[in-house]
């Protein structure tokens, strides 16, 4: 089916079936299904350690949030392991940051794996920074500010090649508008798992499929790229049926198959649209029309493969 019908037969059927202030939640209940999941995507933040420049001072999220306050968040959810991703710092605390959240899985055992902050944009500087990486058998992966790399791509290809042949991941964050051109770029380079972030950011509220999509078609097409269904709650998503954010979830589901989808929370940073209970519910109700297997690899397999866990 090519896109306009997909999005025709799928998103208007499902919005002819909502209501005016119909609830998130307007959906039978899931009976008899448990739902175990490692939590790909955990920020933790602690302003009197480290700063986070991208953290405005009168945002909700400009305080403290530490593993206590993630495990009473989630303690409703199933969640037998975590994950944790850089959350922001300045570049030269990266390695102090990673060292940091490993420090505190002596406390918080279903911290598994950490993923750290890194500049693959210089082909100097990256070598170095792997090889301190090495020593740290917690540490399964980077993330990157992709913008610099796509402004240098010769050093960032050169570093993805010098990163496939360790055992590290590559986990992306990116805007619909980068899809494509990173798409590109991964072509480039030698074969490692590599994650999308928050499904690629699309805009859900208002459903802006187009430009996402063929981002996400030409990202699908590489097999060793992944997708972490992470930040997908809408803004308002309290007054709109769950059958738009299900077309995403769809799409994603046609495009990478359940081998390459894992689950991510993105807590404490969902707490401005939701609660961490409503992020894992919605998440279920995604995944409850699939098989057991496809349900085991999203919520787990996956994300124990990938992340070594």
């Amino acid at each position: 089916m090519d896109r306009r019908g997909f999005m025709r037969n799928g998103f208007y059927a499902g919005v002819g079936a909502m209501t005016s202030g119909a609830s998130l939640w307007d959906v039978p209940p899931i009976s008899g299904r448990k739902f175990p999941k490692v939590d790909t995507h955990v920020h933790l933040y602690d302003f009197e350690w480290f700063q986070y420049p991208g953290i405005p001072q009168r945002s909700m999220l400009h305080r403290t949030f530490m593993l206590h306050e993630y495990e009473t968040a989630a303690i409703k959810s199933n969640v037998q392991k975590m994950v944790f991703v850089e959350s922001g710092v300045p570049a030269e605390a990266s390695i102090e940051e990673a060292d940091w959240a490993i420090a505190w899985a002596k406390d918080f055992p279903k911290l598994k794996a950490v993923i750290a902050q890194a500049d693959m944009s210089n082909s100097i500087q990256f070598p170095r920074f792997l090889e301190v990486l090495k020593d740290r058998n917690m540490i399964k992966g980077v993330r990157i500010p992709i913008q610099a790399v796509l402004h240098t791509p010769l050093p960032f290809i050169k570093n993805m090649n010098l990163l496939a042949r360790s055992e590290f991941s590559l986990d992306l964050l990116l805007k619909p508008n980068q899809l494509s051109e990173t798409a590109h770029l991964l072509r480039r380079c030698a074969a490692l798992p590599c994650i999308l972030n928050h499904m690629g950011q699309p805009d859900i509220q208002n459903m802006d499929f187009e430009e996402w999509s063929v981002g996400i078609e030409h990202l699908a097409e590489i097999p060793h790229v992944y997708c972490k269904i992470s930040d997908f709650l809408p803004q308002s998503y309290s007054e709109k049926s769950l059958s738009q954010i299900q077309f995403f979830f769809d799409f994603l589901v046609e495009k990478f198959g359940f081998d390459r989808l894992m689950f991510g929370s993105d807590w404490p940073n969902l707490l401005e649209t939701t609660t961490y209970f409503d992020c894992s519910k919605a998440f279920e109700e995604l995944i409850a029309p699939y098989s057991d297997d496809d349900i085991y690899k999203c919520c787990e397999g996956n994300a124990e493969k990938v992340y070594r866990i």
